[in-house]
């Protein structure tokens, strides 16, 4: 049996259309590693650098960092 016979595509919903809050993504990422994936795309972040202090988006690369070195390949699109 081929690797990519072995592979699914797993969707974790973590925002809607009215928004969301980080801990629903960050719930999203350490379930994805805990479930095992091998890849995850995240395509979320602002449009830019908002001013003043920016620690949400630590938070963020945290979590993803954390779920990197759970062995996950994380690409994150913004």
């Amino acid at each position: 049996m081929s690797y990519l016979n072995q592979q699914r595509i797993v969707v974790y919903k973590a925002l809607y259309t009215f928004g969301g809050y980080m801990f629903d993504v960050m719930a999203a990422v350490d379930q994805a590693a805990e479930d095992g994936v091998n890849i995850f795309s995240l395509s979320i972040g602002p449009s830019g650098v908002p001013p003043g202090s920016a620690s949400f988006l630590n938070v963020l690369e945290m979590e993803l960092l954390f779920a990197t070195r759970a062995g996950v390949l994380v690409v994150q699109l913004t």
